[in-house]
C-alpha cells in the first residue's frame, strides 16, 4: 500500500484502522498512541 511506502504519508497519519498514530492527538484524547509502522503492519 502506499502508505507502507511512503513516509510522507505516514507522517500525516493520524488515525488507522482506530488505532491513534500521531501521539499528540492520542495524548490530547487520552487514548493510547500506535506507532505508524505498528499500526499499518497491524
Amino acid at each position: 500500500a502506499a502508505i507502507a511506502d511512503n513516509p510522507h504519508l505516514r507522517a500525516g497519519l493520524h488515525v488507522h484502522r482506530g488505532r491513534f498514530t500521531h501521539r499528540a492527538a492520542a495524548e490530547s484524547l487520552g487514548l493510547p498512541f500506535s506507532p505508524p509502522d505498528q499500526a499499518i503492519a497491524a
